[in-house]
């Protein structure tokens, strides 16, 4: 534990990317599981968020086989084929199950790779089932997003600098969307701790990137 952590700390923590309007859009969901407006402002919201992370979850080893936006595009096809299960647990709670859904792609594809050969091991292009809704966006050309993909292994290898003492709060609250006092609980930390250690965390992090991450997510 950091001695530090007893020490006053006033900065305040800047909130995660809160899904204030997500009971409204699983209602509208409900009601029309078609409705191609509410997907894709679903998309807009979380596609850059939801990269950042499919893309640090996946480390520089898998990374060299496995897309990160192809991890995101099964992770959200999932999700539209299996709307029906889905349970609304307040905000930010649809984000924490396409986050869920990343992870489990992440885990079936490192099955896959582990399974090829060196000569067969190479990328491939999901992309989203036929039969599926597709909510994803035409690409804005090749340029932007090779910047896209450098900025978002930036932003990883920067966190990856970050202490592991800082990194342990910074990654489920920053890229799963979950609330300090949700850490604090499954960590057993006292949530001033866990603030803390969030503005120390974010401090380190900026200064890594030479920017405020917070802004590219």
């Amino acid at each position: 534990m950091d001695p530090r952590d007893d020490a006053p700390n006033d900065a305040p923590v800047p909130p995660p990317t809160g899904d204030d309007r997500s009971e409204i859009w699983v209602r509208m969901l409900q009601e029309s599981p078609g409705s191609d407006t509410v997907w894709l402002n679903l998309h807009d919201r979380y596609q850059r968020r939801i990269l950042v992370y499919a893309h640090y979850r996946l480390g520089a080893e898998l990374r060299r086989h496995v897309e990160p936006e192809d991890v995101v595009n099964e992770a959200w096809s999932r999700i539209v084929a299996h709307w029906d299960k889905f349970e609304y647990r307040g905000a930010d709670s649809l984000f924490h199950w396409l986050c869920l859904q990343v992870h489990r792609v992440i885990l079936d594809r490192r099955r896959k790779v582990d399974r090829m050969t060196g000569a067969t091991a190479g990328r491939k292009r999901s992309g989203m089932p036929s039969d599926e809704l597709d909510v994803t966006h035409p690409g804005e050309g090749p340029r932007t997003e090779i910047m896209r993909a450098e900025l978002r292994d930036r932003i990883t290898r920067s966190l990856d600098s970050v202490p592991a003492l800082y990194r342990r709060v910074l990654v489920p609250v920053y890229l799963e969307g979950r609330t300090p006092n949700e850490v604090a609980e499954e960590m057993r930390m006292k949530p001033d701790t866990v603030r803390k250690q969030l503005n120390r965390g974010l401090e380190h992090w900026r200064n890594a990137l030479g920017s405020d991450p917070l802004e590219h997510l």
